[in-house]
C-alpha cells in the first residue's frame, strides 16, 4: 500500500509507536543483560531485589531512555529562573497610616484635610518583585557570587559559566584571571573580550550575567523596621526601604544618604514619586549603609491643584517659589487667575 493511502496524522502516530517500541526493546535488553551479569557474578538469591523492585528499576531505565516521549526528541531544558518575591521582615497586616502631628497642624491652618506627600506609597512595607529574566544592563555592578555566561564563536566555539570568586576575579581557560568585583558589567565585558582576542585566534566572545548574587545592605534611621537586609543584586534603594517596613512620617524622602566605601551619596525619592526618575537609577552594592534622616522643612498647598498636600523642600533648601510648589502639586486643576494667600 502506498504512503499516500494513509493520512499524515496516522503516519505520525505509527512512527511514534515504532519509536516507543524500539526504545522499550533497547531498555529491556539492557535491563535483563545487567540482571544476568549480576547472577554470573555469584550474588546470592537473598541479595537479589524482588519482582516489584525489578519492575521499578525497569521503569526508571525507560524514563531515562526517553521511552515516554518521541524518538529523537531533544532533552529537557532547565527552566528559566522565576521572578524573586521578597517580603518585609515584620510581615505586619496592612493598616491605614496614622495621622501625623504635622498633618494635624497643617490641616488646621489650611482649613482642609492635608496629607504628607509620598508616604502612602513609601510609608509602609510591602513585598517587592525582582525580575530574574531579561538582559542585565551594563551599569550592573558585579560581585562575588555572580555567574557570568561567556560564549565563544569563531575558530574556538564553546560556552563557559564561571562564577566571580571570593577574590573578585573570573577565571577562564588560557586567560589570566580578570578582576570583576566592584566593576560594572560593561567595563568587565570590554576587558574579557580583549583577553579572548589575545588568547584565541579569530574568536569573538559575548558576555552576559546568568545568575544574580545576593547582597547585604544596612537600613537605618527613620524606617519602621531598621536592620540588615538580604536582597538580590538587582534590588533597588526603594526595594530595601520597602523590605524595612517603609519610611516613618518623621523621616525624609528627599535627603536619603547611601554610604559606600567612605563616600556618601544623596538620593531624592521625589523624582521616583513624580515619575521623573526610575527606582533603579541608583544601584546598590554589597555593604551599602542606607540612612533615612529626619524630615526637613516642609510647605503645604491646598485649593484647586491636582495634588493638594504637604511637601518637603529639597535638601539644603529653606524656601520654594509658588510656581515650583504648584508644579510639584501637579499643576492647577482648572486654568485661570487665582488669588493666592499665605
Amino acid at each position: 500500500m502506498s504512503r499516500a493511502a494513509f493520512p499524515r496524522g496516522k503516519v505520525t502516530r505509527i512512527r511514534r509507536f515504532l519509536a516507543r517500541r524500539r526504545v522499550w526493546a533497547v531498555s529491556s535488553l539492557a535491563f535483563w543483560l545487567g540482571f544476568f551479569l549480576v547472577l554470573a557474578s555469584g550474588t546470592s538469591w537473598a541479595q537479589l531485589p524482588d519482582l516489584s523492585q525489578l519492575r521499578q528499576l525497569q521503569q526508571q531505565m525507560q524514563q531515562q531512555s526517553g521511552a515516554s516521549g518521541d524518538f529523537g526528541s531533544t532533552p529537557a531544558v532547565e527552566p528559566l529562573p522565576r521572578d524573586i518575591v521578597q517580603r518585609p521582615e515584620d510581615r505586619l497586616p496592612a493598616v491605614p497610616l496614622q495621622r501625623s502631628r504635622l498633618e494635624t497642624i497643617m490641616s488646621a491652618r489650611a482649613g482642609t484635610d492635608l496629607k504628607q506627600f509620598g508616604y502612602d506609597r513609601l510609608g509602609r512595607g510591602r513585598s517587592v518583585v525582582i525580575p530574574q529574566m531579561g538582559a542585565v544592563d551594563d551599569g550592573y555592578i558585579l560581585g562575588p557570587g555572580d555567574q557570568i555566561v561567556v560564549s565563544l564563536r569563531g575558530q574556538e566555539n564553546g560556552e563557559f559559566r564561571p562564577v566571580v570568586d571570593r577574590n573578585g576575579q573570573v577565571v577562564l581557560p588560557r586567560i589570566s584571571p580578570i578582576p570583576a568585583s566592584g566593576r560594572t558589567l560593561g567595563d568587565f565585558r570590554r576587558d574579557l573580550q580583549s583577553a579572548v582576542h589575545r588568547a584565541y585566534v579569530g574568536t569573538d566572545a559575548s558576555v552576559a550575567v546568568g545568575r544574580i548574587r545576593q547582597i547585604s545592605v544596612l537600613v537605618t534611621g527613620e524606617v519602621n523596621n531598621p536592620g540588615q537586609r538580604q536582597i538580590s543584586g538587582l534590588g533597588s534603594l526603594v526595594d530595601a526601604i520597602l523590605l524595612s517596613g517603609g519610611i516613618d512620617k518623621k523621616g525624609s524622602l528627599r535627603n536619603i544618604s547611601v554610604e559606600r566605601n567612605g563616600q556618601r551619596h544623596t538620593v531624592d525619592l521625589y523624582g521616583i514619586l513624580t515619575g521623573q526618575a526610575a527606582a533603579s537609577d541608583f544601584r546598590l552594592a554589597d555593604g551599602d549603609r542606607i540612612l533615612v534622616p529626619l524630615l526637613g522643612p516642609v510647605v503645604a498647598v491646598s485649593g484647586l491643584v491636582r495634588r493638594p498636600g504637604i511637601y518637603e523642600l529639597p535638601a539644603d533648601r529653606k524656601a520654594m517659589s509658588v510656581s515650583a510648589l504648584v508644579s510639584l502639586a501637579g499643576g492647577q486643576e482648572v486654568r485661570g487667575n487665582y488669588r493666592l494667600s499665605l
